[in-house]
């Protein structure tokens, strides 16, 4: 037999083995076993298929086996070889401690995120804003009929519940979709021709009423936000919670995510209740794992309706507010938890990149660096300078404003521009400004006016 045959031979025998006979238990995460029925493939999102799970860790049973219903999920993240799941219990469960009991949960590949832990670092910074419900999740080995599939993260997914997005049944949580003709239900908004498709009520429970007030929200909200004078008279502020578009925008931006999935919920059907936005989702993309990897660019990512709001200046300096009061307990606890991430997963990113050999090979927009602690490095880096990029940015906006109180105006103080030209009243724009012949940036110059009222 040729010397070449022999190796490839060998080699392929020693994956088959170490698919059956791995020791998965090595990794110091929770294994599941998902065993479908008749050992069938999964191989489709649109129907589910029968099957059974079992989680053990550190040979305890967490989870003894269940009875579930198992697809593909994702949009271009199913067409990777390492696939994402959707799973379904029959009945309310927790599948792993601390996760709420639901019906439905995720296992996400991350198979483009060869570091493993861009949604862990997302959903951690989300946790810490206080802006509504995050997914919980937790790291986990996956086993199907027997072939290991590698590292992967249980979590629960997006939907209606106490426990998940609140929503009351006259309200209603939707989403940007650009995959939106294979729901059911969908509207285009009239005025900038966007796509959204239902999450709740979902195809079974919807009426009339559900669909034609999400719509017409949404169509009024777009119409006051691109008005003429929509920095004016801040109208289109009547229809969303404006915290809680401040903290979302605050958190995709400090990732810098070029892409994720954009949710919007209103609770209920009342004048009493705004417009929501999140919680945010996929984090494919973030963290300079796009594009020129070598040389990241730092840039705001404005994209559908923040396009227009980030124009508001009392929009931005909600955000600067937002950063000045959360940012730096942020940027310690990230750091931080780096550090556990890269522990936790040193044995089972070993594992995973037996199993999926990715960390030299171009994948879609991600440029391999070569290897799992490069990565590491390269995301953790891009953090600390996008972090100090993004404080010297938001610092140009007005954080103080706010808190100088409404009547106390500054006609006794000489304020002028760059160009020689006397301001009347108090600055919003971020500049250079000019008193008595000394220069200030437009923190520093509201610094000094604070000081001098009080």
């Amino acid at each position: 037999m040729k010397p070449f045959l022999i190796v490839i031979i060998g080699l392929f025998l020693k994956l088959n083995l170490y698919a059956q006979y791995y020791n998965y238990e090595n990794t110091g995460l929770p294994i599941c076993y998902i065993t479908t029925k008749d050992s069938c493939l999964i191989d489709s999102k649109e129907y589910y298929i029968a099957a059974t799970i079992r989680i053990i860790h550190n040979n305890r049973v967490i989870l003894p086996d269940s009875e579930i219903e198992i697809r593909i999920r994702g949009n271009a993240t199913a067409n990777y070889p390492k696939k994402p799941y959707k799973i379904k219990f029959p009945e309310k469960t927790s599948p792993l401690p601390g996760m709420n009991k639901n019906k439905s949960f995720a296992l996400l590949a991350n198979y483009t995120d060869r570091s493993l832990m861009n949604t862990a670092i997302g959903f951690k910074i989300g946790s810490m804003l206080d802006n509504g419900w995050v997914p919980r999740s937790e790291f986990v080995e996956v086993v199907v009929n027997e072939e290991f599939l590698g590292n992967y993260q249980l979590t629960e997914d997006i939907k209606e519940g106490k426990s998940r997005v609140d929503v009351d049944d006259s309200g209603f949580l939707i989403e940007f979709d650009f995959d939106y003709k294979s729901s059911l239900h969908y509207f285009a908004t009239d005025l900038n021709n966007w796509y959204f498709t239902f999450k709740y009520p979902d195809d079974d429970e919807m009426m009339e009423e559900n669909f034609y007030y999400a719509k017409e929200y949404m169509n009024k909200f777009e119409n006051c936000l691109y008005s003429d004078d929509f920095k004016e008279k801040r109208s289109y502020a009547e229809f969303i919670d404006e915290e809680s578009f401040a903290k979302w925008y605050y958190q995709k931006n400090l990732l810098q995510m070029d892409e994720c999935n954009r949710y919007y919920h209103k609770f209920d059907n009342t004048e009493d209740t705004k417009l929501k936005i999140g919680p945010l989702w996929d984090f494919e993309w973030c963290l300079a794992n796009a594009g020129n990897r070598i040389n990241p660019e730092h840039y705001l990512e404005n994209k559908l309706y923040f396009n227009r709001i980030c124009d508001d200046d009392q929009f931005m300096r909600k955000v600067a507010l937002i950063h000045s009061k959360y940012g730096a307990n942020i940027y310690s606890e990230i750091l931080s938890y780096y550090d556990i991430l890269t522990d936790s997963l040193k044995k089972s990113q070993e594992e995973n990149f037996i199993r999926w050999d990715i960390l030299d090979k171009e994948i879609a927009l991600s440029t391999p660096l070569g290897s799992w602690e490069k990565e590491i490095e390269h995301s953790k880096t891009f953090f600390i300078e996008h972090y100090k990029w993004l404080d010297n940015i938001l610092s140009e906006y007005n954080t103080l404003i706010n808190e100088i109180e409404e009547g106390k105006t500054k006609d006794n103080i000489d304020i002028y521009n760059i160009y020689g030209q006397r301001i009347n009243g108090i600055p919003s724009k971020p500049g250079i400004y000019i008193i008595d012949r000394k220069k200030y940036t437009l923190t520093e110059l509201l610094r000094y006016i604070d000081t001098y009222l009080n």
